[in-house]
């Protein structure tokens, strides 16, 4: 497989998670050649630690605390825990040549290690199944998935109301198993109503028990638009 050599230039990213630190870590690495520099908005809710200080020893701009965005970049990359309708999202926008998010940035420069997988639900269930023995964390996550899909149908949930979706990250590190989203399809533009997905060890952060669990989350703001556009509030 070819070296990718196209250069990235000023790179933006915006979140301080997981993956986007490991976004980071890479351009970081390619300073001073395909990278000419790389900043790192965390938004308004990070703050300075450990992390933020590797990044910079790294060489990384690091601007915690904030959204505001100054200068000019030519790639910016957004964690997926940013949507696309945020002021975050719209006004990295203005300010670089192209912005893309994490899993576009990830297969343009590795494309090798991706594998494309659609079709039904059944057809992608069974193109997962054919990589299993490979990988403990893989089986574990295509046996979770499967028994996902069964208790939906067993709860009555007809197949055209439910789609495995391969591509969906959320942008928290604590999940640990099957992710979701809801979304109208009468209204693709506000993006996901309805979100969350499994984690076993958020809990630890505040007992010593392991309590694991599930959470949701309900985009009010969004479904209160939709209700508007349909004439039904008051």
């Amino acid at each position: 497989m070819a070296k990718n050599t196209e250069k990235l230039g000023r790179v933006l990213i915006l979140g301080l998670g997981g993956t986007g630190a490991a976004v980071a870590r890479y351009c970081a690495k390619r300073l001073g050649g395909r990278v000419e520099s790389v900043t790192i908005v965390g938004g308004k809710a990070s703050h300075e630690g450990p992390l933020a200080e590797e990044l910079r020893s790294l060489g990384c701009t690091v601007q915690l605390g904030t959204e505001d965005i100054e200068g000019a970049y030519d790639l910016a990359v957004a964690s997926p825990g940013i949507s696309e309708f945020s002021s975050f999202f719209q006004t990295a926008k203005e300010h670089a040549s192209e912005l893309i998010g994490e899993p576009e940035f990830a297969y343009r420069e590795s494309p090798e290690n991706w594998v494309a997988i659609t079709g039904t639900n059944e057809e992608v269930l069974a193109a997962l199944k054919d990589y299993c023995g490979r990988d403990e964390l893989f089986d574990r996550g295509y046996e979770e998935l499967s028994t996902v899909i069964k208790y939906l149908g067993g709860f009555g949930v007809a197949q055209e109301n439910f789609k495995v979706d391969l591509t969906i990250a959320r942008g928290l590190d604590d999940y640990t198993g099957t992710v979701y989203e809801t979304a109208l399809l009468d209204y693709p533009q506000i993006g996901s109503v309805c979100s969350g997905g499994r984690y076993d060890n958020l809990a630890e952060y505040y007992t010593d028990r392991k309590l694991p669990g599930a959470g949701i989350s309900i985009g009010v703001t969004r479904l209160f638009y939709v209700l508007g556009e349909q004439g039904l509030l008051n």
